[in-house]
C-alpha cells in the first residue's frame, strides 16, 4: 500500500485535506488517498468505477472528462460503496491535477467526497483553497492570521477570529482577527469560561452560538454579535482554541462546514508549525554552538561528505568544505587517514590521529567520533585541536632535559679532568723549569739552547690544554667583547697552516672586506676554529687513507646575515673529507663522541665549542657538505652599537 502521508499533489499533501480525497490516475485507478477517504469508501489500489453505483458510473465518467478543462471543478451526486458494503449517497467533485512531479493537465484527478444532501460545493472549494494557501505556512502566528483572512476573503463573513485557550481552558487570547471587528479583537485576552470561549472549551462539534443579552460575553464587552459560527481546534483530545466567524448574512450549513474544516486543518497545522518552530530554535542553538566552539569541527554524513563546519574549520583549511568528501577536503595522507577513521566511526569506533592540516601545516590532534548528522546513521564528528604550543613546550622541555644531562656529563668530565690536570701539571712544571734553567746555562748561539726553547714552548702549550680541559668542569665565564673576525681567523690559521701543508691539505679562507665585528671571546673563538680545523684535517686524511687521490682542502667562509635582532655572521668550515653519517650529525657535539680510533681524539673539542658559542648568544650545528664532506656552521651575533 502506498504511503499517503508522503503523497503530494500540486504542492499539498492529501492528508492535509480535511475532506475525503483521493488521487485517481488517468486509467481510473485510485492510486493514493487520505484517511477520511479510507473511512468512507476504502483504500488504494482499486478502480474508482468499482466504488460508484453502476447506475451512476456514466455520470461520474462524464464529470471526470469535464474536469480536464483548466479551472473546472464539476460535481455530481452519486452513491459510493462503503467498507461495510452499503451504498451511501455522496457529492463527488473532481478537478484535474498534474500529480506527482506535475505531469500536466489530464494526467489524473483529485476527487473529493461530501455528505449527501450538501449541494453547495463551497466547503470543498474552501478546503482546497485553505490547503493550497496555508499548507506551506510554518510560522504559528502567521498561520492563524492567514486562516482568519481566508474566512473573510473566501466566504460571506463579516468578522473572523481565532481564540487560543490557556491550558486550563478558562482564558483566551485572540491570536488572529480579520474583518469588521479586527481592531477590537486582535490580541485581546479574557478570563473566565463564559460566552463563545466557554462553548469552545467544551469541545464537541461545530455549531452556532446565539448571543444571550442576559449573559455578557468577555470578548465583546460592548455587545456580542447576534450569531457566531464556531468550531473547536482539538489536538489529542485537548482543546487548543477555536475558529469563529460572524456571518455577514445568513450563515447556512456551508459556513458551518467551512469553519469545521478550517478548525480540523489548524488542529494539525498548528502542531506542525510549533514543531517546526522548535526545530528552527534547536537549529539556531545548534548553529550558535558551532559558532562559539574554539576548535575546528566538521559534521560528516554517512556518505563521507561534510554537511556542516564552523568558522575555525574554514579558517584552518581556507575553504568552506561543505559538500566535499573528507578525502578530497583534507587531501593526501591526512585525507586518507581521516576518511578511514570516518568509515570506522560508522561502526561505532573512535579514533585519535596526529596530523598536520591546512596550507600552514598546523600540527593538530584529530578526534573522530561516531555522530548521526541530520538524523542519518553512520555519520561522524571530526574535531581538530591545534597542538603547536604543546609541541613547542615539549621541545623546550626536551632541550632543558638535554641541557641538564649535558651539564651532568660535563660535571663528570670536569671532575676527571681536574684530577688528571693536577697529576700531569706538577711534572710538566718541572720539565718547563729545568729546560729554562738549562737554556740559561747554554750559550745563545748553541742549537741546544734553541731546542730548550722549543721544549719550554710546547710545555706551556700542554699546560694551556690542561687548563682548557679543567674548564669543562669549572667554568670561569668571560664576558663577550667586540671581536674582529678576520684577526681571529688568521690567528687560528697560523697555528694549523704548517701541519696542513705538510699533509697536502689546502686551507682556503673567504672573508669579504668590512665584515661585521662579532660578539665573542677572542681567544675562545680562536680555540673553536682550531678545533674545527683539527677535525677537518683528520676527515681529509681519513678520506685519503680510504683511497682518495689528490690534494685535500678545507674552506672557511663568512657572510653577514640579516635578522630581526640586529643580524649575525655565518661562519662555515667545510672539507673534502669522509663526511658525517646522517644519524651522527646531532651526536658529534656530545662529550666523548669521536669518530677517530686509537688515541687521536677525546671527543671534547666540539662539546667545548658548542658551550663557548652558546655563551656568546650564538649557535653551532653540523650539515652534510654539498661535495661529500662535512660542514660545520657557526652563527655568531654581530657586535651591537648599544653594547
Amino acid at each position: 500500500m502506498a504511503d499517503s502521508s508522503a503523497a503530494t499533489h500540486s504542492g499539498y499533501s492529501l492528508d492535509s485535506l480535511p475532506v475525503a480525497a483521493a488521487w485517481v490516475e488517468q486509467g481510473g485507478r485510485v492510486a493514493e488517498c487520505n484517511e477520511a477517504w479510507r473511512s468512507r469508501v476504502g483504500g488504494e489500489g482499486g478502480m474508482l468505477a468499482e466504488l460508484i453505483h453502476p447506475d451512476e458510473r456514466a455520470a461520474v465518467a462524464s464529470i471526470l472528462g469535464a474536469a480536464t478543462e483548466e479551472g473546472a471543478r464539476p460535481a455530481v451526486t452519486c452513491r459510493v460503496n462503503t467498507p461495510e458494503g452499503e451504498w451511501r449517497g455522496s457529492r463527488l467533485q473532481a478537478r484535474a491535477d498534474g500529480g506527482i512531479g506535475g505531469l500536466g493537465l489530464g494526467a489524473g484527478w483529485l476527487v473529493c467526497l461530501q455528505e449527501e444532501g450538501v449541494e453547495d460545493d463551497t466547503p470543498i472549494r474552501f478546503a482546497q483553497g485553505v490547503v493550497e494557501e496555508l499548507s506551506r505556512e510554518l510560522d504559528p502566528s502567521r498561520l492563524l492570521v492567514r486562516a482568519a483572512e481566508q474566512l473573510v476573503a473566501g466566504l460571506e463573513v463579516a468578522t473572523a477570529f481565532i481564540p487560543v485557550l490557556d491550558r486550563d481552558g478558562t482564558g483566551a487570547v485572540v491570536a488572529a482577527a480579520a474583518g469588521d471587528r479586527a481592531n477590537q479583537l486582535e490580541g485581546r485576552r479574557v478570563e473566565g469560561d463564559a460566552g463563545v470561549c466557554g462553548r469552545i472549551a467544551l469541545g464537541g462539534e461545530a455549531g452556532r452560538f446565539v448571543a444571550d443579552s442576559l449573559v455578557a460575553d468577555p470578548l465583546f464587552p460592548d455587545g456580542a454579535p447576534e450569531e457566531i459560527v464556531f468550531a473547536p481546534i482539538t489536538y489529542r483530545q485537548r482543546v487548543l482554541g477555536g475558529v469563529c466567524a460572524v456571518p455577514a448574512g445568513e450563515g447556512g450549513a456551508a459556513l458551518v462546514e467551512c469553519v469545521r474544516l478550517l478548525a480540523r486543518f489548524l488542529s494539525g497545522g498548528l502542531q506542525g508549525a510549533r514543531h517546526f518552530d522548535r526545530l528552527r530554535l534547536a537549529q539556531d542553538h545548534h548553529q550558535r554552538l558551532l559558532a562559539v566552539l574554539p576548535d575546528p569541527l566538521w559534521l560528516v554524513g554517512s556518505d563521507g561528505r561534510v554537511e556542516e563546519c564552523n568558522t575555525p574549520a574554514r579558517d584552518l583549511l581556507g575553504q568552506d568544505g561543505v559538500g566535499e568528501s573528507v578525502a578530497a577536503l583534507f587531501e593526501g595522507e591526512a585525507g586518507e587517514r581521516i576518511a578511514a577513521a570516518v568509515d570506522a566511526a560508522g561502526a561505532g569506533e573512535r579514533h585519535d590521529l596526529r596530523l598536520s592540516l591546512g596550507a600552514r601545516a598546523v600540527p593538530c590532534l584529530i578526534t573522530v567520533l561516531p555522530f548521526a548528522a541530520r538524523g542519518s546513521e553512520g555519520g561522524a564528528l571530526v574535531v581538530a585541536r591545534d597542538i603547536s604550543e604543546w609541541i613547542a613546550s615539549e621541545r623546550e622541555r626536551e632541550k632543558m632535559r638535554a641541557a641538564t644531562e649535558e651539564s651532568a656529563r660535563l660535571a663528570s668530565v670536569g671532575e676527571l679532568a681536574t684530577g688528571m690536570a693536577h697529576e700531569i701539571n706538577n711534572p710538566l712544571m718541572g720539565i718547563i723549569n729545568y729546560a729554562d734553567l738549562a737554556r740559561e746555562e747554554l750559550p745563545e748561539e748553541s742549537p741546544v739552547a734553541e731546542w730548550m726553547g722549543v721544549i719550554i714552548e710546547e710545555g706551556e702549550r700542554i699546560a694551556a690544554l690542561l687548563r682548557h680541559l679543567r674548564s669543562l668542569g669549572r667554568r670561569d665565564p668571560q664576558p663577550p667583547a667586540a671581536t674582529v673576525l678576520p684577526s681571529a681567523v688568521e690567528a687560528a690559521c697560523a697555528l694549523v697552516r704548517h701541519s696542513l701543508g705538510r699533509e697536502q691539505i689546502d686551507l682556503v679562507v673567504d672573508i669579504p672586506e668590512g665584515v661585521a665585528t662579532v660578539r665573542a671571546v677572542p681567544h675562545q673563538l680562536q680555540q673553536v676554529l682550531v678545533a674545527l680545523f683539527s677535525n677537518a684535517r683528520w676527515a681529509v686524511a681519513e678520506a685519503r687513507r680510504r683511497g682518495g687521490e689528490g690534494r685535500g682542502w678545507i674552506r672557511l667562509s663568512a657572510r653577514e646575515v640579516a635578522t630581526d635582532d640586529g643580524g649575525e655572521v655565518r661562519v662555515v668550515v667545510e672539507d673534502s673529507g669522509v663526511g658525517v653519517a646522517e644519524e651522527d650529525l646531532a651526536r658529534i657535539f656530545d662529550p666523548f663522541f669521536t669518530r677517530r680510533s686509537g688515541r687521536s681524539g677525546l671527543g671534547l673539542g666540539l662539546t667545548q665549542a658548542r658551550r663557548d658559542v652558546g655563551e656568546w648568544g650564538g649557535r653551532i650545528f653540523a650539515e652534510q657538505g654539498e661535495e661529500g664532506g662535512a660542514r660545520i656552521c657557526l652563527l655568531i651575533p654581530r657586535w651591537g652599537v648599544d653594547e
